[in-house]
């Protein structure tokens, strides 16, 4: 049974966390060192920058990696990626989005805990943004593979539920917009990606009706969700306010009654 309680809790949580204003700062933060020390627990990833970096952390699992977007900043020169340490088997960075940064540190052990912290500079111009990854231990990592396994033996004769997501707008349709700034289109594409990753991690089979920056008409994206056999089909948007307070979202669901009288009508 497809366990919509579970879907919501993870809506929400993304709603709370997913935060529009990272996006709208327009001055950039210079980052000029990457660091990578070992700690009793894991490793310490230190970021040094000129300027307060606004940032997102998250973790994924299968294979494990920690993922660090980092808005509106560039990279120094003489920056480099670190040598590989303790758990850390691989360093990789790119583009997200046009104002999005995103480095992504491969690990050979999966993660319990991450601690975040942005020091202010006692000395100097620098600042660090400090995050501490904490591992499992080995033997309770083990005794949880084990415990994965037999879990997914039992449910092997269960069809994973399918969930198609779609970003709303796109291409020449671009949705309200902030400033003539930041389009909706953009927000709910990022937006839906992300949520993409936690859902594909609780389990569930997802797919966008869109990928990128292109217009599709709404039957198309109901057609597409029918070819998938979808069991839920998320639609998102995000509106605009010229009030900074405002805050919080709104979720529409299909009344059930009037859907079966509208699929009898069509049957007739």
């Amino acid at each position: 049974m497809l366990s919509y309680k579970n879907i919501f809790k993870i809506l929400l949580s993304f709603f709370i966390v997913f935060n529009t204003s990272n996006l709208l700062s327009t001055e950039l933060s210079e980052i000029s060192k990457l660091r990578i020390i070992n700690i009793s627990e894991g490793v310490r990833v230190i970021f040094e920058s000129d300027k307060p970096v606004k940032y997102e952390v998250f973790s994924l699992k299968n294979p494990s990696r920690l993922v660090v977007d980092l808005a509106n900043i560039n990279f120094s020169d003489d920056f480099s990626l670190p040598p590989n340490k303790g758990v850390v088997k691989n360093v990789r960075f790119g583009t997200f989005s046009s104002d999005i940064s995103r480095i992504v540190f491969d690990l050979n052990k999966p993660l319990k805990r991450i601690k975040t912290k942005l020091l202010k500079p006692s000395s100097g111009k620098k600042r660090m943004l400090h995050i501490e990854l904490e591992t499992i231990k080995d033997n309770l990592y083990i005794k949880k593979e084990i415990q994965k396994k037999s879990f997914k033996k039992s449910k092997s004769s269960k069809k994973r539920k399918t969930i198609v997501i779609d970003p709303g707008h796109g291409g020449k349709d671009p949705g309200t917009s902030f400033q003539g700034r930041l389009n909706e289109k953009d927000v709910v594409l990022n937006f839906s990606k992300t949520l993409r990753k936690k859902l594909i991690n609780e389990g569930y089979r997802v797919f966008l009706t869109r990928e990128n920056d292109k217009f599709i008409e709404l039957k198309e994206r109901v057609e597409f969700a029918k070819k998938k056999g979808t069991d839920l089909f998320i639609s998102i948007h995000a509106d605009a306010s010229k009030r900074e307070t405002v805050r919080g979202f709104s979720v529409y669901t299909l009344s059930e009654k009037k859907w079966i009288e509208r699929l009898k009508k069509s049957q007739i």
